[in-house]
């Protein structure tokens, strides 16, 4: 562990040189949003492709029916 005094008047960055690392929080936050985004974005089109396929196959869920897409007139 590096000795540094908590009076001495130190960036964070030549902190992180004298330790020789990185911000690999950061890194890891990023990139877990990332992966997150992704993955509510691929959810959101499967549902856009599962709406599209029943309107294809005459298959109505029941919040179809509900908000009155149910086809009959």
């Amino acid at each position: 562990m590096l000795r540094i005094s908590w009076t001495a008047k130190k960036t964070i960055d030549t902190v992180l040189e004298e330790a020789q690392t990185t911000r690999l929080l950061i890194s890891k936050i990023r990139k877990r949003q990332a992966t997150f985004f992704g993955h509510v974005m691929r959810r959101e089109e499967d549902r856009e492709m599962d709406k599209k396929e029943r309107k294809i196959h005459g298959v109505h869920s029941h919040s179809d029916v509900a908000m009155g897409e149910s086809g009959s007139t």
